[in-house]
């Protein structure tokens, strides 16, 4: 009795990298490349651009959401698609990859620089 060969495993699909970022040093606003183009508004989209945060952005959230019940990555997904002008369904659409670029642009908002006196 002859055995059948293990059936091979297929091999992952490779996810693309997440594209570069730009910043306007005018307006302080980052631009992501997606490493996949997304639909908004019935238009693919291959980047997205997050304008620099202001107070009433923080303000916002906290009165849109009830924030005891959000963890700091909903906090900083809330952010993110008001910054990008995109609404939640749209900011759904981007592959974690870009996700994880555009958190990671909103995190760098918060980065104060050193207060000088």
């Amino acid at each position: 009795m002859a055995t059948a060969a293990p059936a091979a495993t297929p091999e992952p699909a490779e996810q693309p990298a997440p594209g570069p970022i730009s910043v306007n040093p005018s307006t302080g606003a980052v631009t992501v490349r997606l490493s996949e183009s997304i639909k908004i508004g019935g238009v693919d989209t291959t980047e997205i651009t997050l304008r620099r945060p202001f107070g009433r952005d923080f303000r916002a959230i906290f009165t849109k959401r009830n924030v005891e019940e959000c963890s700091m990555q909903q906090l900083l997904l809330l952010m993110a698609a008001k910054l990008a002008g995109l609404s939640d369904d749209e900011l759904d659409l981007l592959t974690l990859a870009d996700t994880i670029r555009v958190l990671e642009v909103v995190d760098s908002f918060q980065q104060a620089a050193p207060i000088k006196s």
